[in-house]
């Protein structure tokens, strides 16, 4: 849902198909896209601010191999050993900012050619010029499983959806967009609160709005918990939206996606939590 309103939705709808992929996508440390968002997306943006001391840095705490003191050595580099570093990333720049809908793919391209940064094991498969492993980034991404999309084939298409959709991504995991979870939120507070409740875009299982708001019929499922005593969907959801719906301070707005709007807003008018005045339906 974040995605889609903060422009990045292939590249998170591509991971996203595979399962395995999942956990790491959300929080923002699956290695296959750590490799933009937390090193050349840095990379870019303090070299374009002219920050060279900054660029340095980055590259030491990136390990880059273009400063691995093997390499420095090397016999035609003694009179220029940071050439081939300056060419990489004035490579690097002039892809990003001479070829707006440059793909992931094309940067992963120019990256391994340069050899700039050491690559995650699960992007060896779609790279070239491969000298360097980060130990530190392997994975077992690539691993076949049992579901429609592989991780290997999430992977080979999300290499082919816009790279500039990283800085949107960067800042939806950082916690700096205008979006965040229900779970995200626990805990902070804000002077305005949009709250957004979509079932079928959350695509999810564990919660719904629509059984919270009774438009939805519980599952046979959910009764026998219900008989039993047992924590059901509709506990859960309701814990969300009491923690969403306390976040403001100043103003809160609620907007619910319905298979029956008008049924919605009757239902929680006779459970009183709202007045009639306080809904639209669109």
């Amino acid at each position: 849902m974040a995605a889609s309103r903060m422009g990045f939705p292939e590249m998170y709808s591509t991971l996203r198909s595979s399962k395995r992929l999942t956990t790491g996508l959300n929080s923002g440390d699956l290695p296959a896209v750590r490799l933009f968002s937390e090193y050349v997306l840095p990379l870019y943006h303090l070299e374009k601010a002219g920050k060279k001391h900054g660029v340095m840095n980055h590259l030491r705490r990136s390990k880059s191999p273009l400063l691995h003191p093997d390499f420095l050595k090397t016999p035609s580099l003694v009179d220029a050993p940071l050439l081939p570093l300056k060419e990489a990333i004035t490579s690097l720049v002039a892809l990003i900012d001479e070829k707006p809908d440059v793909s992931f793919q094309e940067v992963l391209l120019c990256v391994s050619a340069s050899n700039l940064f050491s690559l995650p094991q699960s992007l060896f498969p779609f790279a070239e010029n491969i000298e360097a492993i980060d130990e530190a980034d392997e994975t077992d991404e690539t691993d076949e499983t049992d579901e429609k999309v592989s991780s290997l084939d999430a992977i080979r298409n999300f290499l082919q959806t816009p790279y500039n959709q990283i800085e949107s991504y960067r800042d939806y995991v950082a916690g700096e967009g205008a979006f965040d979870t229900h779970q995200g939120v626990k805990g902070r507070e804000f002077k305005r609160v949009l709250v957004v409740m979509d079932d079928e875009e959350a695509g999810g299982f564990l919660f719904s709005y629509e059984k919270l708001f009774e438009v939805k019929s519980p599952t046979k499922n959910d009764i026998d918990k219900l008989a039993k005593g047992e924590e059901t969907g509709v506990d859960r959801t309701r814990r969300l939206f009491y923690v969403t719906c306390t976040r403001a301070e100043d103003s809160l707005a609620l907007v619910a996606y319905s298979n029956n709007p008008e049924l919605l807003k009757q239902n929680v008018i006779n459970k009183g939590w709202f007045n009639e005045g306080e809904i639209v339906v669109r």
